[in-house]
C-alpha cells in the first residue's frame, strides 16, 4: 500500500504561497490589457453556447463553469485536448497506453468510457454512439491549433446544453478563418521520435464567406513500456502510433458549413497476456468524422431561428497479435462501426417582458451498429438493432428584478417509441449580491441513455444533482467558490453495481499583476462512494491542486508558462492507496523573436517524477501502468 509523500504536498504548499505573497503586489491601475493576447480578460468576457443557444455572459452561467482559451493553450504549451481538460479545475486525466480516460467530481473508474460527460464540437456531439467515448489525445477529431476556447460546465445542469449530459459537458469553440487571416505552416519534434505537421488555411474571401481549412499528420515511436507480471520483467518497445487529421469550417451569411477527420492507428503494448520473452502489441485503428450543415436567422426583432442536419461515423478495428498466436491461429480480428444522423430546431423568442425563452426539438438516428470476428477462415458479424432518440425542449431565463435570474427548463427524450423515456428537468436562481458579487444556487435531475458497447438495450443512468456556487470580481482578480452534491442511480454496467453518492468543494483564484504576469490556482476536495457499502470510488482523489504562471522574459519577446499539478492519493481496485505525485511541467513562448513565427519549447514533468495511473484489471490484468518521465517538445510555426 502507498503512502502519499509528504515532499508533493510540500512543494505544492510552497508554489501556492509563493503566488498569494506575489498577489499582495501593488497593481498599475493606469496599465491597459490587450484582450487578445490576455486569456484572463477572455475569462471574464467571452461568450459561451449553451443548448438554449442564447449567447450568455460567462457570469450569467448557473454551474461554476472553467475555460481555457486559445491564448492559455500557447502560452503553457498544450498539444491535445487532454492536457488542456487536465489543467482545469477539479479534472484529471489518465491512460492506459490505449486511450485517455477523464476523472473528476467522484467519477473516472478505470475502463469506463467517457459516456457520462458529453464532448461537443461547435454544438456537435462528438462522443462515438457505440461506446460513448470522447477522444481526447491523438484520436480526437481537433488539433488544438484550431480550439478559440474550451469549456468544461460540470453537473447535471449541463443537460441543458445536449442529451445524456449526466455529470457534465466539454464544450469546444473553434477559430473561424478570420482568426487565422493567412496560412500557417507548423512542424514539431519531441522525445520518442515524435513529429507532427500542419497546413492551416483560413481567410474571409471577397463574397465575405468565412473559410478555414486544415490537414495535419502526427507519428511517434512512443515510449518504452516496461512492467512486471508474475515475478518477470515485461519489456515491449511497440508503442508508435500514427494519425491524420482535416478539419472544414465554412461560413456564409446565414449558412455553415463544418467538418473533420480523424484516422488514428496504435500499436497497444500494455496488453497482458503477450510472451515475456517476445511481447506483441495489439494493432489498434479508429477512424471518427462528421459533417454539420447549420442555417441560423432572425424571424423577427424578437425571434431567432436555428437549424441543423449532421452525420457522423466510427470505426474501430484490432489485430490482436497476442490471441492468434497463443491459440493458432494465423488472423484475429475484431472491430465494431457505427453510423448516426440526426437534426435538430431552435427557436429564441423575447416576446414577453423579463423572459428570454429557447424551444428546441432534436432527432437522433444511430442507425448502424455492428461488430465483427475474423479467425482465419472463420468470420461473424452481428447487426444490432438501430436506435432513435427524439428529443423536446424548453427553458426560459427570467429575470425577476435587475439583480435576480431564475432560469429553468426541461428536456424530455424518448428512445425506439418504447417506455424508455428521459426526463431531465434544472432549475436554478442567480443573485448579483453586490456589484461584483453573484451567488448561484441550482439543481437538477438528469437522465442518460445506455450506450450499445455497454448492456446492448435501452435503460436509463439518472443522476441527482445541487451545486452552491460564489463568484466575485476586482480589479483584475476573480474568486470563485462551489460546493456541491450528487448522486448516480440505477448505474448501467455489465453486471450489478452500486449507487454512488459524491460532494466536494472547489475554489479557484485568478489574477493579472503588472507586466503581464498572470496566475492560476485552484484546489478541490472531493469524496465519493458506493452507497451501499460506503466503498470509496476507485482513482478519486481526496485532493487536487494547481497552480499556473505566466511570465514574460526578456520583454515580450519571450513568455514562460509553469504549470504546477497535485493529484492526491487514490484508491486502486482493490482500496489500496496509489500515492499522490506532484508534475511541473514549464513552456517557453516566442512570438516576436523571428518575425512571423511561434517558436515554443516545452518540458514535461520537468522534475522526472515516477508515477503510475491505475487501471481496468478486468482488461490489463495489471492495476498500475507507470506514465512518462521527463520529455520535450519543440515546435515552429510560420505564418505567410
Amino acid at each position: 500500500m502507498y503512502k502519499i509523500e509528504k515532499n508533493n504536498i510540500k512543494f505544492f504548499i510552497f508554489s501556492l504561497c509563493n503566488f498569494f505573497v506575489v498577489s499582495g503586489y501593488a497593481i498599475d491601475k493606469n496599465n491597459t490589457f490587450d484582450a487578445t493576447t490576455i486569456p484572463f480578460e477572455e475569462l471574464l468576457q467571452t461568450d459561451y453556447i449553451p443548448a438554449s443557444k442564447i449567447a450568455e455572459q460567462i457570469n450569467s452561467a448557473s454551474s461554476a463553469v472553467s475555460v481555457v482559451t486559445a491564448r492559455e493553450i500557447k502560452l503553457f504549451g498544450y498539444k491535445n485536448l487532454s492536457e488542456i481538460l487536465n489543467s482545469m479545475r477539479g479534472l484529471h486525466t489518465f491512460q492506459d497506453y490505449g486511450y485517455t480516460f477523464l476523472g473528476g467530481r467522484g467519477y473516472g473508474k478505470p475502463g469506463d468510457y467517457t459516456g457520462r460527460i458529453i464532448l461537443l464540437i461547435d454544438g456537435y456531439q462528438a462522443n462515438d454512439s457505440f461506446y460513448g467515448q470522447a477522444f481526447f489525445e491523438n484520436d480526437g477529431l481537433l488539433d488544438v491549433s484550431l480550439i478559440d476556447r474550451v469549456e468544461y460546465i460540470p453537473g447535471g445542469s449541463s443537460s441543458g446544453y445536449t442529451s445524456n449530459a449526466l455529470l457534465g459537458v466539454i464544450n469546444i469553440i473553434t477559430k473561424k478563418g478570420s482568426d487565422i487571416n493567412g496560412t500557417n505552416l507548423a512542424y514539431g519534434y519531441g522525445s520518442h521520435r515524435t513529429h507532427n505537421r500542419r497546413v492551416t488555411f483560413g481567410q474571409v474571401l471577397d463574397n465575405g464567406a468565412d473559410v478555414l481549412f486544415s490537414l495535419s499528420d502526427f507519428k511517434t515511436a512512443g515510449q518504452d513500456f516496461t512492467y512486471y507480471s508474475g515475478g518477470q520483467e515485461i519489456s515491449n518497445t511497440n508503442n508508435d502510433s500514427k494519425n491524420y487529421r482535416m478539419f472544414l469550417k465554412t461560413s456564409y451569411k446565414n449558412l455553415s458549413l463544418e467538418g473533420a477527420l480523424v484516422s488514428h492507428e496504435k500499436n497497444l503494448p500494455s496488453y497482458p497476456y503477450s510472451d515475456v520473452n517476445s511481447p506483441l502489441p495489439i494493432e489498434q485503428k479508429d477512424k471518427n468524422s462528421f459533417i454539420r450543415l447549420k442555417y441560423d436567422a432572425d424571424i423577427s426583432r424578437n425571434t431567432k431561428f436555428s437549424t441543423s442536419i449532421w452525420y457522423g461515423h466510427y470505426f474501430y478495428d484490432a489485430v490482436d497479435k497476442v490471441s492468434y498466436v497463443s491459440s493458432g491461429y494465423d488472423l484475429f480480428q475484431y472491430g465494431t462501426k457505427s453510423k448516426w444522423y440526426g437534426y435538430d430546431l431552435k427557436l429564441i423568442g423575447t416576446w414577453f417582458d423579463k423572459h428570454t425563452l429557447s424551444f428546441g426539438s432534436e432527432y437522433r438516428h444511430d442507425y448502424l451498429f455492428s461488430d465483427y470476428l475474423i479467425m482465419d477462415d472463420y468470420s461473424d458479424s452481428l447487426i444490432y438493432e438501430p436506435r432513435k432518440t427524439h428529443g423536446l425542449y424548453i427553458y426560459d431565463d427570467y429575470a425577476i428584478l435587475d439583480n435576480l435570474n431564475l432560469n429553468y427548463g426541461l428536456r424530455y427524450e424518448k428512445i425506439n417509441k418504447n417506455t424508455q423515456q428521459v426526463m431531465s428537468p434544472q432549475i436554478s436562481i442567480i443573485w448579483k449580491a453586490y456589484n461584483n458579487t453573484l451567488l448561484k444556487l441550482s439543481t437538477s435531475k438528469t437522465g442518460r441513455q445506455s450506450t450499445m458497447f455497454e448492456n446492448r438495450y435501452d435503460a436509463i443512468e439518472k443522476s441527482k444533482k445541487t451545486e452552491f456556487v460564489i463568484e466575485h470580481t476586482f480589479n483584475d482578480t476573480k474568486l470563485l467558490a462551489s460546493i456541491y452534491r450528487y448522486s448516480i442511480y440505477d448505474r448501467l454496467a455489465w453486471s450489478k453495481v452500486s449507487d454512488i453518492e459524491a460532494k466536494g468543494f472547489e475554489t479557484e483564484v485568478n489574477k493579472y499583476f503588472e507586466n503581464d504576469i498572470y496566475a492560476k490556482a485552484s484546489y478541490t476536495y472531493q469524496k465519493a462512494y458506493e452507497i451501499d457499502d460506503n466503498t470509496p470510488l476507485v482513482n478519486t482523489p481526496t485532493h487536487m491542486a494547481k497552480l499556473h504562471v505566466s511570465k514574460p522574459l526578456l520583454g515580450k519577446k519571450l513568455q514562460s508558462g509553469l504549470e504546477v499539478l497535485y493529484l492526491g492519493s487514490r484508491p486502486d481496485v482493490d482500496q489500496d492507496k496509489v500515492k499522490a505525485h506532484t508534475i511541473v511541467n514549464l513552456n517557453l513562448l516566442s512570438q516576436d523573436l523571428i518575425k512571423n513565427t511561434d517558436l515554443s519549447f516545452k518540458i514535461k514533468n520537468l522534475l522526472d517524477k515516477k508515477y503510475y495511473d491505475i487501471t481496468d484489471i478486468t482488461y490489463s490484468g495489471e492495476k498500475y501502468y507507470p506514465q512518462d518521465g521527463r520529455t520535450f517538445w519543440f515546435e515552429m510555426e510560420y505564418k505567410f
